[in-house]
């Protein structure tokens, strides 16, 4: 497989090689500082934007399979497909460009790729499932500091700003003010969670904001200090804001209550123009029981290809998660889920594994398709 230095999406690939229990080797790519665009992608296969003597080398025995995510892994794992005479498959993350250039898209639940028969759309974010002892052990550790507030205790987990999503003072003032009224009708405790990407005046405003029976964390990269495993341990309720589909993925595997706490939209004239022709482009594909004309089909991957792309819809996977009864939105009761969270991982390694099988791979240990040495 190949991962860069994005944590979120290298993490997704080595969940998916590490479940199919083949042998795999990791290569960690080094990319220019320029960023990559979608007219310097359409290049096709190329090591162009690859700093060549930081990376590890790309050279025969070419492998059978290459998992990767993101934009910039996409001309160098075509270009290994492309040396190694086709024989490569490759298991793209996320929205390439030319979704016909990959054997298998797994898209994220939060982005709106359309149907095909060679993308498998996800219903939640492909995570690893929380070790419990690993829950057991952080909530010991801060259980006495919680100790003393009122119950239930309300985790709100608090993301950042996200396209179409806004993030700022007014908004995490005006945010605390609401979660404060609905712990006190519910006689319990706020704690409150920030993160990495919570801007500092919005943290600051929250901190202001919160009350003696409050208790506010200032995210910093020191894991002993962080108490977000103790909330996902301790916690009876949850409230999470709706820029983070990896947060809510979380807690809907708790099987918990949750809420998603609506942002508000950074939408300027040009933005609502951009995304009211990507609908009107691809939003026909978004149904997989909906027929699609060929000519329909033409006009949005040639869309897609020079950048008027498939579209991030946060709005979307929330509606997904309240219509599957996995969570509910902030306002509403916040009540236990009245259905189990889909996992799509074993789903996701059973295509993968016919995938190989049908490209006629050497199969070992009576697994179907495995191959020799996945990269």
């Amino acid at each position: 497989m190949l991962i860069s230095d994005k944590i979120g999406d290298d993490s997704q690939s080595l969940l998916v090689a590490e479940a199919l229990g083949w042998p795999f080797e990791v290569r960690k790519m080094v990319f220019g500082d320029r960023e990559w665009r979608w007219h310097q992608r359409r290049k096709g296969p190329t090591l162009q934007n690859v700093v060549v003597e930081e990376s590890p080398s790309l050279e025969p025995p070419w492998p059978d399979l290459v998992i990767s995510a993101g934009r910039r892994q996409v001309p160098v794992v075509t270009w290994i497909k492309q040396q190694s005479g086709g024989r490569t498959r490759l298991v793209q993350f996320n929205r390439p460009l030319e979704l016909d250039a990959f054997d298998l898209v797994i898209a994220p639940p939060q982005l709106r790729v359309p149907p095909r028969p060679n993308v498998f759309n996800l219903r939640l974010a492909l995570q690893r499932r929380d070790d419990p002892a690993r829950l057991e052990s952080a909530g010991a550790r801060w259980e006495a500091r919680f100790t003393g507030r009122p119950k239930p205790w309300i985790a709100a987990m608090v993301g950042g700003p996200a396209w179409p999503f806004s993030f700022d003072a007014d908004f995490a003032a005006e945010m605390m003010r609401r979660l404060q009224a609905y712990a006190d009708g519910q006689g319990g405790s706020l704690l409150v969670s920030t993160s990495r990407r919570t801007p500092e005046e919005a943290v600051a405003a929250m901190v202001a904001a919160a009350r003696p029976q409050d208790f506010v964390y200032r995210w910093n990269s020191d894991s002993e200090t962080n108490p977000y495993f103790a909330f996902l341990a301790l916690a009876d309720q949850f409230v999470v804001t709706g820029d983070s589909a990896s947060m809510l993925t979380e807690v809907v595997r708790l099987g918990k209550p949750l809420a998603i706490y609506n942002m508000p939209k950074r939408w300027s004239l040009r933005k609502r123009v951009k995304s009211a022709v990507r609908n009107y482009l691809h939003g026909s594909q978004l149904s997989a029981d909906r027929a699609i004309s060929p000519l329909r089909r033409l006009l949005s991957d040639a869309a897609h290809q020079v950048g008027i792309g498939y579209q991030r819809d946060f709005e979307h996977f929330h509606r997904g998660l309240v219509q599957g009864g996995w969570a509910s939105y902030f306002g509403a009761p916040i009540t236990p889920p009245t259905a189990r969270p889909p996992d799509d991982l074993p789903l996701v390694v059973a295509r993968i594994r016919r995938l190989m099988a049908e490209a006629g791979h050497e199969l070992d240990s009576g697994e179907s398709g495995s191959p020799a040495e996945p990269l």
